[in-house]
């Protein structure tokens, strides 16, 4: 259901019980769903509605995780009340301050204290210790099907859709038994509780405080997921030394059955690879599908982490120069403004 700002504002004094006297829409992400600040009451409170533009029901996952993250002592936002009708859910205000923009203001040698106080928060999620309570993250895994979709995810809409190349048929095929070895790897790994999308635009910042939001893909899988999706994050890029030193971190304060930092540090990397061409496959995906040109010029840094860890590790080296032979050469020159490739004959021997 869509609604306009002036029907939201009606519906929300309706359900809340309390005059509302303004909204606000704010900045999404790469989801369906919109964003309002409400202002509410006489002596106004601020209140997030959540408005989903798709199918809503009351097993709606948003709701079933956010009860079990608060029960176990995860910082989220709070739900005030449900609107099933209008599709709308009212959460407290966590502010404006996302990671992402905390870390604008900064120097890239103060990153370190933030980026501990989240790795500090993600500790508290794989930490949980009964997943089975709460069915929606317990019967859903990164196992083998599901990191190759996002794979094919990644080849379809990237590659082919958005970036118009065509693999020939011996490197296509060659890079399928690749990524089916890379997820092969990676599904024998110990699962945890995941929030799925752990990155510095899902991370707030109010009163000091870390809040998660977008957590409604909770899922059971490596440790590592969560981990490079916040250390190898297409939005905020850091520095190499401070991404081992934060890994150290996490292995200090988890606890973490994997004493073997060299061990856990190439698993990390290999769930990198995975990661990073999922989170390129989003990006081609809205860029092609859904006309959103702006994410476009993400795909470089993406690209980037790709090309440069991969050098590093056997079971991502191979992979890594396929795709590179083809898209080395279009990923830096993404127009940023029009979030396109620049018009070249796409081919395995681009020169």
């Amino acid at each position: 259901m869509i609604l306009t700002e002036k029907k939201l504002i009606s519906a929300a004094g309706k359900k809340l019980k309390s005059p509302v006297t303004k909204a606000l829409k704010l900045k999404g992400d790469a989801s369906d769903r919109d964003y309002f600040r409400l202002w509410v009451g006489k002596k106004p409170e601020t209140v997030i509605a959540m408005v989903n533009n798709s199918s809503f029901a009351g097993d709606f996952p948003f709701i079933a995780i956010n009860k079990f993250f608060l029960e176990n002592s995860i910082r989220v936002p709070e739900i005030r009340d449900i609107d099933y009708d209008s599709g709308v859910i009212y959460l407290s205000d966590c502010g404006d301050i996302s990671m992402e923009k905390l870390l604008s203001g900064l120097r890239p040698e103060e990153y370190r204290k933030p980026y501990e106080k989240c790795i500090d928060e993600l500790i508290k999620i794989h930490n949980i210790q009964e997943p089975s309570s709460c069915p929606v993250i317990s019967g859903s895994f990164f196992d083998f099907d599901k990191l190759m979709r996002e794979l094919d995810f990644f080849l379809e809409h990237t590659v082919r859709n958005f970036m118009g190349v065509n693999m020939d048929k011996q490197d296509s095929s060659s890079l399928k038994y690749l990524f089916s070895r890379i997820c092969s790897i990676l599904e024998k790994e110990p699962r945890v509780v995941t929030h799925r999308d752990y990155h510095s635009r899902n991370i707030f910042f109010s009163k000091g405080e870390v809040f998660i939001l977008d957590f409604q893909d909770a899922r059971m899988g490596p440790r590592q997921y969560d981990l490079c999706s916040l250390l190898k994050d297409s939005y905020s890029e850091l520095p190499e030394q401070t991404v081992r030193g934060l890994i150290r971190y996490y292995l200090d304060k988890s606890r973490c059955p994997c004493p073997d930092i060299g061990r856990f540090t190439r698993i990390f990397y290999i769930m990198a690879f995975q990661r990073n061409l999922k989170a390129a496959g989003t990006f081609g995906y809205l860029s092609a599908v859904k006309n959103r040109k702006d994410y476009a010029k993400y795909l470089p840094r993406t690209f980037k982490y790709i090309w440069d860890y991969s050098k590093n590790y056997d079971e991502l080296r191979e992979a890594a120069e396929i795709l590179k032979k083809y898209i080395g050469r279009i990923s830096p020159n993404l127009r940023e403004n029009e979030g396109k490739p620049k018009k070249i004959t796409m081919g395995g021997n681009n020169k």
